[in-house]
């Protein structure tokens, strides 16, 4: 399995978004904040950053990536997790497991939400109000349209056709 590949391409912002039972706080350029869902707050402390596909939490001091995230919050194992974003993001049939498609499903509807596209859109709209580099404005254009080629490749349930073995 690839996991270099699954790393830069499995989104952490929509399986943050799956299991955030408070909105979304305050989207600043491309960060995302949230209630940090590893302990009880009052005040949103964990920050997703989008283009690096990272969360830390200034209250916690958790630090996040898709694998991280779900092993935690989903008490599972690595290799779990690892059959789960597979199939999450359709990566490759091989990694299917019967067991995971309850998870498989609720990641899978958020990143086909609106919400989620919304949210995409509104952090790239806000990133485009600010001055940026040539070499940032042309990296969170990548990273947003690999994320709507992601949702749009996931409706129509085809397998990622960048996903090869090492």
């Amino acid at each position: 399995m690839n996991i270099n590949y699954m790393r830069e391409h499995a989104s952490l912002l929509p399986l943050v978004l799956a299991n955030n039972k408070k909105h979304l706080v305050d989207v600043v350029g491309t960060n995302y904040y949230f209630s940090c869902q590893f302990h009880n707050e009052k005040t949103p402390s964990l920050r997703i950053k989008n283009v690096s596909n990272t969360g830390y939490c200034f209250g916690c001091g958790a630090k996040i990536n898709p694998f991280t995230y779900l092993q935690e919050y989903e008490n599972l194992k690595f290799r779990k997790v690892l059959q789960l974003l597979a199939q999450i993001y359709l990566f490759d049939v091989k990694y299917e497991n019967p067991k995971l498609d309850s998870l498989v499903s609720k990641y899978q509807q958020v990143i086909m939400s609106e919400e989620y596209l919304f949210l995409l859109e509104e952090g790239l709209e806000r990133f485009n109000k600010l001055s940026h580099s040539n070499q940032e404005i042309e990296q969170v254009n990548t990273v947003y349209e690999y994320q709507l080629s992601t949702i749009e490749r996931i409706r129509n349930h085809m397998y990622d056709p960048g996903f090869v073995y090492e």
